[in-house]
């Protein structure tokens, strides 16, 4: 069954298009950002995955349109080996470095 998700399908579109009007009004290129979610849930993931989405579409590869983000959680940013990580979390893991 077709469905939507209001938590992370219409949380991640209302952000995105405030981040797309922003892009158009300032005249810079979604793929020069660096997006930092502060929240890494279900709605903060969804959010990420749909820019990540348009930076792809945009002529990104995936690997570097995720590096672009860095979500933060109650724990702190999201990396490999933290805690309580959820199965939509690792996609945006933080790089090592």
């Amino acid at each position: 069954m077709c469905t939507f998700n209001d938590d992370i399908q219409g949380t991640a579109a209302v952000a995105a298009g405030a981040l797309f009007s922003a892009i158009n009004v300032t005249g810079t290129k979604l793929q020069d950002q660096k997006i930092v979610v502060v929240g890494a849930g279900s709605a903060g993931c969804g959010i990420s995955n749909l820019i990540k989405q348009a930076m792809v579409e945009e002529g990104m590869s995936e690997d570097a349109a995720r590096q672009c983000f860095f979500l933060v959680d109650r724990e702190g940013l999201l990396i490999e080996g933290a805690a309580d990580v959820q199965s939509f979390q690792p996609a945006f893991f933080a790089a090592k470095e």
